[in-house]
């Protein structure tokens, strides 16, 4: 069984692995370095800098160990947005190294396209429903009912969840700022 990942955990796994990539001895860490940081960013959904560690991640170490190559066609098909994809080639068999992350990175996929779902369709079919969440049909019925949405036979209408808003922390300052802009804007 796989061990679950602390995700309050990941931004110092994050940072670790960065602190190595630096400091590494002729300026190239060892491969399960470059795996992890690639697999954690895509964890953060953070694609940008996955991409960057994939382009200045040296050949070598991606001939000489193809599992950050698998990792990197998650990172892609995430870039284009392929659920079906994602969710097959996140199924692979993945090493001890990687695998938690693996895990976690699908429960997290899954979960974005379920917010993802709620905000933009009122009704969606349950094929489509169930690709995007990469289980069978019966599944994502399954998933779409503890998240409180109505089923039927052939669609699924999610409920949009109340958006959480933090109310902006104005400071004297910033508010003695937009009175003399607002006082100019008048004049």
């Amino acid at each position: 069984m796989v061990q679950p990942i602390d995700l309050a955990n990941v931004p110092v796994l994050v940072e670790n692995l960065e602190r190595q990539e630096l400091e590494a001895a002729a300026g190239v860490p060892s491969a399960e370095v470059y795996t992890k940081l690639l697999a954690l960013y895509l964890l953060q959904n953070d694609l940008c800098n996955a991409k960057f560690l994939w382009k200045r991640t040296p050949q070598s170490v991606k001939m000489s160990h193809p599992e950050i190559g698998q990792v990197w066609e998650v990172g892609k098909h995430l870039w284009n947005g392929n659920y079906p994809s994602i969710y097959s080639t996140l199924k692979r068999t993945w090493s001890d190294d990687i695998a938690h992350i693996m895990k976690a990175l699908q429960d997290e996929v899954q979960k974005r396209a379920i917010s993802l779902i709620s905000k933009a369709y009122s009704s969606i079919p349950n094929t489509s429903l169930s690709e995007f969440l990469g289980v069978t049909e019966q599944e994502a019925a399954a998933i779409a009912q503890a998240e409180g949405w109505t089923v039927d036979k052939v669609y699924t209408q999610p409920v949009k969840k109340p958006e959480e808003y933090a109310t902006p922390n104005i400071t004297d300052d910033q508010l003695y700022i937009l009175t003399q802009y607002v006082s100019f804007l008048e004049n």
